[in-house]
Order: structure tokens, then sequence, then C-alpha cells
């Protein structure tokens, strides 16, 4: 990577982190707030509405966002007729979505959905006037600017959502709190970016879009099917309050994951795409991504499963056993969460190489194994068998992404292994020692979980300094310092 475009990677990188940080910070004192003051059943009206708008979503978009930005040449006419075709999808989808929305009450327990689904419909809308800066705040790799936008969006809506479940809004926080921080950043893109709304719809391009992106639409698809059919079927099988308790689960065991593509993998793919016919240096920034994601997510993994019970119990709970049920299920999406830190990173790579079609073939893998198993794990097991059974499917993605990983960009399998194996041996010493020396607590609630928290992080961060001999906080310290 040449020293200027490495120092704008680095530099993006810093600004994602930082303002992640922040929005993590607002994130899990809201969540916290919620958790608190919201049951299961609330969470579980909300998220099944938000799996139904969801679904529509994909078609508002139809990976035309991602086919703008992987363009290498993106002009006026081009921007233009892009827009044009999220702006008629995204009407489209709206409207699908509110003469659709009683059709939810067939399968859900709950009619107080149908007013959701109709409510957060509306985003459908609004994104699409924040389409055109975003694009090309994308292309020009101005995270800055970006990171700001998305904090404010964070911001705005924790505080209104915090505002209204310390009120007595129950669900309808989370639901105003959506809509109010969309729009907050959509009007931050413009202001950063702004640009003129033209209409225009030129047939050539409008084809070459929407064949490149048909195929990311279909993947998001098939990838919206992964992971979201096993709230569906908790949902429609078990109702309101056991959705609540495996959604609980999930976001906290999969903010892992989310946390490292907020901060690392939207950077990667137009970086990606700026160096994508020089296939040596993609490959060394891969390897070196994957490195730091390995070592930040499985760290982040190892600490949430050591606190968990005082976690839910303390932090979630407010001192009571109300979350619990989801104990072992928010476990188990611990290892969900540090897999997918490590497999996410590949969609980039690949992506700029404009081979959408290999992200596609990995969702069929993942999709037909939730299809086949989520059903009887929630009808005839639980939520802990459910979240077995997504980890397996995503992991199963696994075997189709090795083989072009090596074709595309000649990356082994040994190079990959030898690049997370650290954070793993690193992983399984911290459980061992905390294992072993479980029986000494520090006593007093949320301070015990801090306090756990911090010896934790020090046993991984030893372990993995004594694995790598402190490889990796060196490259960490010259990429600070600027060599």
């Amino acid at each position: 990577m040449s020293e200027s475009l490495k120092k704008t990677t680095i530099k993006n990188v810093g600004y994602n982190t930082i303002a992640k940080v922040i929005s993590l910070v607002f994130q899990a004192i809201t969540n916290i707030i919620l958790s608190r003051k919201l049951g299961a059943g609330d969470y579980g009206i909300v998220g099944f509405a938000a799996i139904y708008v969801n679904f529509l979503r994909n078609f508002s978009d139809f990976g035309i966002s991602n086919a703008a930005t992987q363009s290498k040449d993106l002009d006026d006419k081009s921007l233009h007729t892009a827009f044009t075709l999220k702006l008629i999808l995204s009407i489209g989808a709206f409207v699908v979505t509110i003469l659709s929305a009683g059709l939810a009450t067939k399968i859900f327990d709950n009619k107080a959905v149908v007013a959701v689904i109709q409510l957060l419909a509306v985003n459908l809308l609004i994104n699409s006037f924040g389409f055109m800066p975003n694009i090309l705040l994308m292309r020009s790799l101005d995270f800055k600017k970006l990171s700001i936008a998305d904090n404010a969006l964070t911001i705005s809506s924790s505080l209104v959502a915090m505002a209204m479940a310390l009120s007595g809004y129950k669900y309808w926080s989370i639901v105003v709190a959506n809509i109010a921080s969309t729009v907050v950043f959509v009007l931050i893109l413009n202001i950063f970016r702004p640009t003129k709304i033209s209409f225009c719809f030129d047939t050539v391009i409008a084809r070459y879009y929407l064949k490149f992106g048909g195929k990311l639409f279909l993947s998001g698809l098939i990838a919206f099917v992964v992971t979201n059919v096993d709230n569906f079927i908790i949902g429609a099988v078990g109702g309101a309050a056991l959705l609540g308790y495996y959604t609980i689960a999930f976001n906290w065991g999969s903010m892992i994951c989310m946390l490292m593509g907020a901060i690392v993998l939207n950077v990667l793919f137009p970086t990606f795409v700026k160096i994508q016919n020089d296939l040596e240096r993609m490959k060394q920034a891969y390897l070196k991504i994957l490195q730091f994601s390995s070592f930040i997510g499985t760290s982040i993994s190892v600490i949430l499963i050591c606190v968990s019970e005082d976690f839910l119990i303390y932090v979630l709970g407010g001192g009571t056993t109300k979350w619990i049920p989801a104990l072992l299920t928010l476990k188990i999406l611990c290892i969900y969460g540090m897999i997918r830190s490590l497999i996410d990173p590949i969609w980039s790579l690949i992506i700029a190489h404009g081979k959408p079609g290999v992200i596609l073939k990995a969702n069929i893998i993942a999709a037909i194994f939730e299809l086949i198993l989520v059903y009887p794990a929630a009808k005839y097991g639980s939520i802990e068998a459910v979240a077995i059974v997504v980890l397996i499917a995503y992991t199963a993605q696994i075997a189709v992404y090795l083989p072009q990983l090596e074709k595309l960009n000649n990356i082994s399998a040994l190079e990959i292994i030898n690049a997370v194996k650290p954070a793993f041996l690193s992983f399984l010493a911290t459980i061992g020692i905390y294992t072993y020396i479980g029986y000494i607590q520090f006593k007093g609630g949320i301070v015990e979980i801090v306090l756990s928290s911090l010896v934790m992080m020090i046993i991984y961060i030893f372990c993995y300094g004594a694995i790598t001999r402190g490889k990796l906080y060196i490259d960490v310290k010259n990429m600070l310092v600027g060599k």
C-alpha cells in the first residue's frame, strides 16, 4: 500500500474508531436503560417489525449503492441515474410495506406490530435523500465526515430513545428514535456534501447498475435470510417474550462483529477499490486487518463470556434476573460474533474484485443450513439450539471463501491460520485461566463486572503478547507514530 493511501487508510480507521467508541458508549448506556425500562415483549414487537421492514429495505437499494461506489468512473449522469433508480425502488418498497403490514399479524401474535411496521417504513423514503452525498463521501474516502454523521445518528437516536423510555413510551421509544436519527443523519450528510437533486435515467448506465447490483441484491437478500430467519421463526413459534430474550442475547453477542464492521470494514471496501490492480498490496492489507480484527474480536468476546451472568443481572436487569433466560444464548452468540468479525473482512476484498457471485454462494450455504435447521431447533429445542444453528451456518461459509481467497489474491489457508492463531490461543488460555481462578470473586455487582473485565483483558493481552512476542503491539506503535 502506497504511503499516502496507507496514511489515509490509517487515518480513516482512526476516525472510525473514535466515532465508534463514542457511539458505543451512547449505545451501551441507551441499551442498559431500555433493558431496564422495557420488557421482553417490547423488544419482541420492535424486533419482528424491524425484520419485516428490513426485508423490504433490500428491494429499495438492489445493490445500487455498492455498484455506484465500486464504479471506476462516476460522472453526474451516472450518479443521478443511480439516485433515480434508488428513489423509484424506495417508493415502491415503501408502498408495499404500508399496504402489506397487516399480514404480519398472521404470523406474529401481537397486533401492535402493524403500526410499528408502517411507521418504520418512512425510513425507506428518508434514506434515499442521503444516497448521493453518502456515495460521494465514500468514494473520496472522507471518513472524518462520515464518522461525524454516524455519531450524530447514534447520539440523536440514544437521546430520543432514553427520553421516551424514561417517560414510559415502551417500544415506541425505539421506533421514534430510529426515525428521528435517520432524519438527522441524512441532513448532516447533505450539509457535508451538498448535492443537487436531479433526475436522470440513462438506460445503459441503469442496466449496468441493475446487473452488478442484482447479484449483490440477491446475495444481500440471502444474507438477510441468514441473519433474520432465526428471529422470524422464534417470533412466530415462541412469541414476543421469547424473541425478546433472543434479541437481547443477539444484540450484545454480535456487538463484536458490528463494531469491527463499523470501524474497519467500511474503510476497507473503498480502499481495496483504490488498489484493486495491485494484488500484493491487497493481500498484505487484508492479512494485517485480519490480524487486528481477530485480536479485538476475541478480546471482547472472552470478556463478555466471562462476565455474562453478572452482566445480565446487574447491568441489564438492574439487580433482577429478568434477562437470565438469555444467558446461555448470549455466550453462544458471543462466539458467533467473534467468528463473524473474522469472516466479514473477506466481503470487502471480494467485492473490490468485482466478484459478488462468490458472496452469493457463501450466503446460499449459510441459508440452506438455517432454513433446514432453525425451525426444528425453535419448535422442539430452545433459543440456545437456534443460536448453535446460526453459529454453524455462518461458519460454514468459510468453505466457499478460502478457495476464492487463494484464487483471487493468492492468500493461502495457512496464512489466514497464522494471522488468527494467536488470538484463538489467547482466547482459550484466558478462558482456561478464568475458569481456574473463578472462585476469586470481586463483590459488588457492577464493580465486580468492571474489575473482572479488567483482569480478563490484562490476561488476554499478556497471553497474546507472549505468543506473538509483542509483534502486533509494535506494529500498532509504528502506525501511531507514522512509521
